[in-house]
């Protein structure tokens, strides 16, 4: 799919998946699992209600926006991505619904110590 904005009703879907689409908008309610984006670009998901995990793979210019209750318990997981961001509602405003977008870090630092590796996120821009 391409150029297309797409609103899902129901509260019962297991899992969304959203593969090789471009310049797509997608609302949804809730899923019980998971939400998968692979080999998509410039894509915008928005959660009304809950979503336990997102998944993003070989995606690029992705833009998530949690809803208040996916918030506190949505792990988002990367692979091979760049230029993601996150909309999180912060309940400020006039109407409550002023919202704070992060990006996700793209560049990350391995140091190899005692026979382990560790990550962590580059301070290089």
């Amino acid at each position: 799919c391409h150029g297309v904005s797409v609103h899902i009703h129901g509260k019962n879907m297991k899992s969304l998946s959203i593969y090789d689409c471009s310049d797509l908008n997608v609302v949804f309610e809730s899923v019980t699992h998971n939400c998968e984006i692979v080999h998509c670009k410039n894509v915008a998901i928005e959660t009304v209600g809950f979503c336990p995990e997102i998944i993003m793979d070989r995606a690029k210019g992705i833009a998530v926006w949690l809803s208040k209750e996916s918030m506190r318990i949505s792990n988002i997981v990367t692979s091979k991505c760049t230029n993601v961001s996150v909309s999180l509602p912060t309940g400020k405003g006039e109407d409550g619904y002023e919202r704070r977008e992060l990006a996700l870090p793209e560049k990350y630092v391995h140091q190899f110590t005692g026979g382990e590796i560790k990550s962590r996120v580059s301070s290089v821009a």
